[in-house]
């Protein structure tokens, strides 16, 4: 059997791939994007389902089970 790596981001900092994202959602150019943090261009576009996903999640919570 061979081992793998573990996963790892290309941008390692969530708050980074949060804000990439909110970038793609403001319009900014995904081209653009991918080359300010020398990623790819699919990574940015990866990142901005990741969040829009977790964003659709949050909504569909009742006001109780965000406090919580």
């Amino acid at each position: 059997m061979t081992s793998r790596e573990p996963f790892t981001h290309a941008v390692s900092s969530p708050s980074t791939r949060r804000d990439i994202a909110a970038a793609v959602r403001d319009g900014i150019p995904v081209d653009q994007l991918a080359e300010t943090f020398g990623i790819s261009i699919s990574t940015v576009h990866r990142y901005a389902a990741q969040w829009e996903g977790a964003a659709r999640k949050v909504q569909a919570l009742t006001a109780d089970q965000r406090q919580q």
